[in-house]
């Protein structure tokens, strides 16, 4: 019922980003409530970049799952806010884990109906056993890359500052481009300085769209309203000209 009605007002896109909350294992969070996050075992925060921002609590549990949802939605039709939440489920996906995917997913993996490029949907942080002969590059005998093919063996991995920024991030990230090879995988990556920019953004895309198989098609011109509208309501930038 609260996420109905947060959605009244929001537009699709918006209330997707919401959704994805609700499915993932992150949650966007006011700055008096960042102590009571604090305290869960096993969360972390990332600060505010404002005294008026919300921080990100990362760690937590989903609260439910795309499947429970539309099913919630079934029995309360006509509720204010349903039809919202509704229309907002073409561009979610169960177990997100961070803001940066969930406008990966958006922008990239759902229906061109929407201003999304329409590539293949992947595995969301699904576990994937990791051979031995790669897992010193991991360090575990398993990773759960942010998204996944396991047909063509793709991993696309969304590098946010918090996880991957400084010497130990860069490191990381290096050591795991190693691992895929490793395991006879290919692993592209993308930065949030990449999403924002529509040139730098598609073209990892088409890079991507290679390792699948597949091909992007070209844009029309109805096509790229949408594309500019949902880019501008997901990223919250001017859409491109």
């Amino acid at each position: 019922m609260a996420l109905m009605q947060m959605a009244r007002g929001l537009g699709v896109a918006k209330t997707a980003l919401l959704v994805d909350q609700v499915l993932g294992t992150y949650r966007a969070c006011r700055p008096e409530a960042i102590e009571s996050y604090g305290q869960i075992e096993g969360v972390s925060i990332e600060g505010c970049a404002d005294e008026c921002g919300a921080a990100t609590a990362y760690g937590l549990s989903p609260l439910t799952t795309i499947d429970r949802l539309s099913n919630y939605l079934d029995t309360m039709a006509g509720a204010p806010g349903a039809r919202s939440v509704r229309r907002s489920l073409p561009l979610v996906a169960d177990g997100l884990a961070s803001p940066l995917e969930a406008q990966t997913y958006a922008l990239a993996f759902c229906s061109r109906h929407t201003g999304s490029l329409g590539l293949p949907k992947p595995l969301v942080n699904h576990r994937v056993e990791v051979p031995i002969e790669a897992r010193g590059c991991f360090g575990s005998a398993y990773i759960r890359p942010d998204f996944w093919w396991p047909e063509q063996r793709v991993a696309l991995e969304v590098l946010g500052v918090r996880w991957h920024d400084g010497a130990q991030g860069i490191t990381q990230t290096s050591m795991r481009e190693k691992g895929y090879y490793a395991m006879g995988a290919s692993c592209i990556t993308i930065t949030e300085r990449e999403i924002r920019m529509l040139s730098s953004f598609e073209a990892a895309m088409a890079v991507l769209a290679k390792l699948l198989g597949v091909k992007l098609r070209p844009p029309t011109k109805a096509f790229e309203k949408m594309r500019g509208q949902l880019r501008t309501e997901v990223l919250d930038v001017r859409p491109a000209r």
